[in-house]
């Protein structure tokens, strides 16, 4: 518990530090599989993270385990209340549009603004 803070903070030393002894170049040298790799999974974490506002669930308890977090929502699914799931069915595919036709706007601020 209460480790992430300090991975953070030392992780930002470690970039600091390579950063200040030119060494940030070949921190570029890692593969793009890699790259997109890292991004898919975490991709898939945040998308699965989000079941819980999509169905406006409300878990009955919050696990240490990822897994056991996204079993717990399935097994909820039951409850899902319909205004939350419309909302998120109709926002979704509107803000992917947005982002891809007009890229340079910030789509992901403005959008929960609007929906307030």
């Amino acid at each position: 518990e209460g480790v992430l803070p300090w991975i953070s903070i030392f992780s930002s030393i470690f970039v600091a530090v390579f950063w200040l002894l030119r060494l940030d170049t070949y921190m570029l040298l890692m593969p793009t599989s890699v790259f997109e790799g890292f991004t898919v999974a975490v991709a898939i974490i945040i998308g699965l993270n989000q079941i819980n506002c999509a169905c406006g669930l409300v878990p009955t308890e919050k696990h240490k385990l990822f897994v056991m977090n996204i079993y717990a929502s399935i097994k909820e699914l039951g409850s899902t209340k319909t205004p939350s799931l419309i909302l998120f069915l109709i926002q979704t595919p509107i803000l992917w549009l947005l982002m891809r036709k007009f890229p340079k706007v910030p789509w992901t601020v403005i959008m929960p603004v609007i929906s307030i």
